[in-house]
């Protein structure tokens, strides 16, 4: 089995909007102040074209040999030719969303799979597909997109969640060529019951699964959390007695940015020089919906991707 790396892990956010601004656009429903104690300040929104947007943000290197396009809220709706018949007018939406962005980066030819039903662990989950093919050479370098632009005129508040929602769109080359991160291991659960303490203990049980045989937990350098729950992830580390970085976190510029947080936030730890070469890191992903995944690495140089 081959290893496996990341290499250019970024994200695109949208235009910065407070509270206050989101509140008289009429995207977000309850109080202020309700988010602002979740630690929010302000969310992005993207206002082009999503896909304009995404052509526009989001590289596709000549020597990458498949994609991996995954999309949180797809936009696509079957229509009809005629109110009076029943036939859908398929021929419009069968487009997919990884073949417009392949056409307009003029690589119509490449070969891509599309994900979803993966709430914000979107880019975990298409990076564990990749990390498979890769590791069984199947591909040499696989690009990994996280489409997680909202529909026009819904709430970016998830208010029985608390969560509060940024567009993003993120996206990683997973490659056999030695870079930055070396990926050790990855994991996912699946979470039934949806209340904090379950949660907890949900990622209690992932962290020690990602870790056996691969690293100590109490070794882990850095965990990186999603930008949400940040006092039930404070709460299990001191539970676990992990010593482990736990901030800083984008989660006062960026809000909860579903896939992005993985590279804002590592970004950031990179920025604070809290990346070391040697040592381990762990980035958790929690998705709406039910899944929890996890992804082991090791910081290979010391060097800013």
């Amino acid at each position: 089995m081959a290893e496996v790396y990341i290499k250019n892990l970024g994200f695109a956010a949208g235009t910065p909007k407070s509270l206050e601004q989101l509140k008289a656009d009429g995207a977000l429903s309850g109080e202020i102040d309700f988010y602002r104690k979740q630690g929010y300040e302000q969310a992005t929104v993207i206002e082009d074209a999503p896909m304009d947007f995404i052509e526009k943000n989001v590289p596709l290197s000549k020597d990458v040999d498949m994609l991996l396009y995954n999309t949180t809220f797809p936009r696509g709706i079957l229509a009809k030719t005629d109110p009076k018949d029943n036939i859908p007018l398929v021929e419009k939406h069968m487009v997919y969303a990884g073949m417009k962005y392949l056409i307009k980066k003029e690589r119509p030819e490449l070969p891509y799979t599309g994900t979803a039903q993966q709430g914000c662990s979107g880019l975990l989950g298409a990076i564990d597909i990749a990390w498979m093919r890769v590791a069984a050479e199947r591909n040499k370098k696989i690009l990994c997109l996280s489409d997680d632009i909202l529909p026009p005129g819904v709430f970016r508040s998830m208010e029985k969640s608390n969560m509060l929602l940024s567009d993003t769109v993120s996206y990683a080359e997973i490659t056999s060529e030695p870079s930055r991160y070396r990926i050790l291991n990855m994991t996912q659960g699946s979470i039934i019951q949806h209340h904090f303490l379950q949660i907890a203990r949900d990622t209690e049980l992932l962290l020690k699964t990602l870790c056996a045989g691969f690293a100590d937990l109490q070794e882990i350098e850095n965990i990186l959390f999603p930008n949400h729950w940040r006092s039930v992830w404070a709460s299990m580390m001191t539970r676990l007695k992990l010593s482990c970085r736990f901030e800083p976190c984008t989660i006062q510029t960026l809000a909860h940015g579903l896939s992005g947080d993985i590279a804002a936030n590592l970004a950031l730890y990179e920025e604070h020089g809290y990346i070391t070469a040697g040592k381990k890191q762990i980035i958790l992903a929690y998705g709406y919906g039910g899944h929890i995944r996890g992804m082991l690495i090791e910081a290979m140089e010391d060097r800013i991707i």
